[in-house]
């Protein structure tokens, strides 16, 4: 409707989600290829060597214009799915020659070799459909078979040092029913004992290469219930998290679409009145995970001690609370920070200056939760900010937000991080109450921790775009 091109259109896409924070997974697929006019079987034509001319053209224009902000891609989605047909999308040797030809136009180019902008690229092997007939293991064998008789696989290697990938896609389709979380597991973990022993056998132990599982989730028709999604999401975030042989893990999907209610959200909006929030809750706790087993330099972040004396308030707010209040209160203990308030205000907050070392990556986290009677979306809301200069102003500029978050009947975990930029740096967190009727806002378990780089470590998107 805005009469953008299609480079115009994904830019916006991508700078908006790297601007929130938000790294890029780049899967470009079959779709990016036009095909002739006069193609009458896709299916067929995308088998072919004529298919993989044109894929090889498309994907270096998609990589070239985007890799100073997407630094991660992965190739033809799903292969070894049917996909309405009788046998594979892609035939093992058809998904070897692409593997080839797209990993030699990328990082085997003469003038891509020494241009770390190409060289350092993270290339996915288009990422294998598992489900509970397939592990993967066999089609990924078959891969590496044609590839090396017939694809200059080992020719790759010899000129590249490795063969035509940097990490193993995969999508996990496995146990999605009512059984228990653990079989689930259990699975997954069976199929990639599996796929890791093919690659182990053609690799040799200790090449590094690890899985990207760009797809992974479960829907509540299937599980039966929403508890049982929520808990299966728990168990595999909690395996890939555990396990060294993923580098990511992505769940799908971010929103529903007919016939298959994966999402975080109803079909068709990001509303919070969309969102189903437990669901929702889990996967943003999974998606921010554990913070390193590092000191806390803020003193009394619960509020145990039930006193300011290590906290300062600014503009209107509550205190320190005991109890809980529409869905509202402490996450671990028995008091919490909060506002709770009859009708709209100006923001309010607490704040707590700490000693802190110049240069390096400081990480301020907490949890909240919140309750709007009235209002608009995000009138009443909660955010976490960090003054790099240990400024105590809440207006000033020099301090970096996180986003303003809402979430009704549940408590997740809201970060920011920054870079110190003094000895000294000051924590914020800042309630919003805009609604006409009754307003809570809590927060509890306040943490800063400082480490060493002073580069900020935006979080890898776990949720699938569709």
């Amino acid at each position: 409707p805005q009469n953008l091109t299609w480079f115009e259109t994904y830019d916006r896409i991508v700078n908006d989600y790297l601007a929130e924070g938000v790294q890029v997974y780049g899967l470009i697929g079959n779709e990016s290829v036009r095909l002739p006019d006069e193609v009458m079987d896709p299916r067929t034509f995308t088998q072919s060597e004529a298919f993989t001319d044109l894929y090889v053209e498309s994907w270096i224009s998609i990589v070239d214009h985007f890799k100073d902000r997407v630094r991660v891609y992965e190739s033809f989605n799903e292969p070894n799915d049917w996909a309405g047909g009788q046998s594979a999308q892609l035939p093992p040797d058809a998904f070897a020659r692409n593997m080839a030809r797209l990993y030699q136009a990328t990082k085997g180019d003469p003038t891509h070799r020494d241009d770390p902008a190409w060289r350092d690229l993270t290339i996915v092997s288009g990422p294998l459909f598992t489900h509970i007939f397939d592990n993967g293991a066999s089609f990924w064998q078959q891969t590496f078979e044609a590839g090396i008789e017939s694809q200059g696989w080992e020719e790759m290697k010899t000129d590249l040092g490795t063969y035509p990938y940097d990490g193993i896609g995969i999508h996990y389709y496995i146990k999605e029913g009512s059984e228990p979380a653990a079989e689930t597991v259990a699975a997954i973990k069976a199929s990639a004992d599996a796929m890791m022993a093919v690659t182990d056998s053609f690799e040799g132990e200790g090449h590094g290469k690890k899985f990207y599982c760009s797809e992974f989730g479960f829907r509540d028709d299937f599980t039966g219930s929403r508890d049982l999604t929520v808990e299966k999401m728990n168990a595999c975030f909690s395996f890939f998290r555990n396990d060294d042989r993923y580098a990511q893990a992505h769940w799908f999907s971010l929103t529903d679409f007919p016939g298959a209610l994966y999402g975080l959200y109803e079909f068709g909006s990001i509303a919070l009145s969309s969102r189903k929030t437990e669901t929702w809750c889990a996967y943003r706790t999974n998606a921010l995970g554990f913070l390193p087993n590092l000191p806390n330099k803020i003193q009394d972040g619960s509020f145990e001690s039930g006193t300011f004396d290590h906290w300062s308030t600014f503009g209107q707010t509550t205190g320190i609370l005991t109890s809980t209040q529409a869905g509202v209160g402490p996450t671990e203990g028995t008091r919490y920070f909060g506002l709770r308030r009859s009708g709209g205000g100006i923001p309010g907050g607490a704040i707590q200056q700490v000693p802190v070392s110049r240069g390096r990556l400081l990480t301020a986290r907490v949890m909240i939760s919140t309750f709007r009677e009235s209002g608009e979306e995000k009138s009443t809301a909660a955010q976490i900010g960090i003054d790099p200069k240990g400024g105590t102003d809440p207006e000033s500029e020099d301090i970096v937000w996180s986003r303003l978050l809402e979430s009704p009947d549940c408590s997740v975990p809201l970060q920011v991080q920054t870079t110190a930029k003094s000895g000294q740096a000051t924590v914020f967190l800042r309630h919003f109450q805009g609604g006409d009727g009754f307003n809570v806002v809590g927060f509890d378990e306040a943490v800063l921790i400082e480490q060493e780089g002073g580069e900020e470590a935006p979080h890898l998107s776990s949720f699938r775009v569709y």
